[in-house]
């Protein structure tokens, strides 16, 4: 799913912050998307690259909600953003319609069966 949508590499969960390390010659990723939370934030957070780099939170299966300090985003010009479409569609339901609707297709094809199935496999 991740090289579908154009990573360049995808690592593992287990030994991820040193794999990305070496694959980035220590420079970092732009984007580390994380449903895990707990105490896999702090390595999202040193894998991202300094002067941009982005971390998605998605959600918080690892129990534990993370805290961030702000001057670690202010020193390296990082950015932390909450994707919480529960909250996004309530107060935009008019999103969630347009946005089911473009999706419903894909899902009666069966378009993005297997990309939901490893969504849910990788957040286990």
């Amino acid at each position: 799913m991740a090289r579908s949508a154009g990573a360049h590499e995808v690592v593992r969960v287990g030994g991820f912050l040193d794999e990305v390390r070496f694959l980035t010659d220590g420079r970092g990723v732009d984007l580390v998307v994380d449903p895990v939370g707990g105490d896999r934030f702090p390595d999202s957070l040193r894998a991202l690259r300094h002067g941009g780099g982005r971390l998605l939170v998605l959600g918080f299966a690892g129990r534990g909600i993370p805290t961030v300090k702000a001057n670690r985003l202010l020193m390296t010009n990082t950015s932390v953003l909450g994707v919480g479409m529960d909250e996004y569609w309530r107060q935009d339901p008019e999103a969630a319609r347009v946005h089911w609707h473009e999706l419903w297709p894909l899902l009666k094809r069966r378009g993005l069966g297997r990309t939901l199935l490893w969504v849910r496999q990788a957040v286990r």
